[in-house]
């Protein structure tokens, strides 16, 4: 069964797809920037104004943990597997596991404010990006080894304004690494070397970047939300800038 979360003034639901039956319910009372399922039986949701994130389980309608965190979260994500979050707090990373509760590690080499910050579906790497232009790649498991000095894999410094939008496709240290800037690119990026693959030319400063699983094509979503579809068909080998565009709406 395929659910849905859905989100109004004073409560957050679950939906199933087929039926649009209501499978859980619980309250916020206050503003909720993000929802996002940790686990089958989990959802985390981030609040917009103040400095918490609370944990629901899906279950029993109740609310298992909550964080209050050092500053208001610009952007989380949960690991794959649903035992760790990832928070981006004004230039810094924070990473907690959900099980204690104890903050893991503390990731900087960020010069102005985190905007993004993903997994990749293996778990096996943390990316994160800034308004500084860069774009930070990390090795999660280096993450318990030294606590005093993590450095990042690698840094990304091909754009030249603030990245907007992260995805990482499949194939574990072999996948692709697509990276949304607001200087009108999209670049794709091989994940484990950072290795550039070939560099997206938009029309526009570029938001929200989509992908289907095939990776044959990209969707770029503009603040004014213009939808832009590029084939990457023949051409992710090419290593070259990729201008042609078909606008969609």
């Amino acid at each position: 069964m395929e659910l849905t979360l859905l989100l109004n003034e004073d409560n957050c639901g679950i939906y199933a797809l087929q039926g649009s039956n209501k499978v859980s319910k619980f309250k916020v009372h206050e503003a909720i920037s993000k929802l996002e399922f940790l686990s089958p039986f989990y959802v985390m949701a981030t609040s917009a104004k103040k400095s918490i994130i609370y944990i629901w389980n899906i279950c029993q309608d109740s609310l298992v943990k909550k964080y209050v965190l050092t500053g208001i979260p610009l952007c989380v994500a949960g690991s794959p597997c649903g035992g760790y979050i990832a928070v981006g707090i004004d230039n810094t990373i924070k990473i907690w596991q959900l099980s204690t509760g104890q903050l893991v590690n503390t990731l900087g080499h960020h010069y102005q404010k985190v905007s993004r910050v993903i997994w990749s579906l293996d778990g096996a790497f943390i990316i994160s990006a800034g308004h500084d232009n860069l774009v930070n790649v990390w090795e999660f498991n280096k993450l318990f080894k030294d606590l005093s000095s993590i450095s990042p894999l690698y840094s990304l410094t091909d754009h030249s304004m603030p990245l907007a939008d992260l995805h990482c496709g499949v194939g574990g240290s072999k996948a692709r690494l697509f990276t949304a800037s607001l200087d009108t690119t999209c670049n794709v990026y091989e994940l484990f070397s950072g290795s550039l693959l070939v560099s997206i030319q938009f029309p526009v400063p570029i938001h929200y970047i989509l992908v289907d699983k095939t990776e044959s094509y990209v969707l770029g979503v503009s603040f004014s939300t213009e939808i832009y579809k590029v084939s990457l068909v023949s051409q992710i080998d090419e290593n070259k800038i990729i201008s042609p565009f078909i606008k969609m709406f």
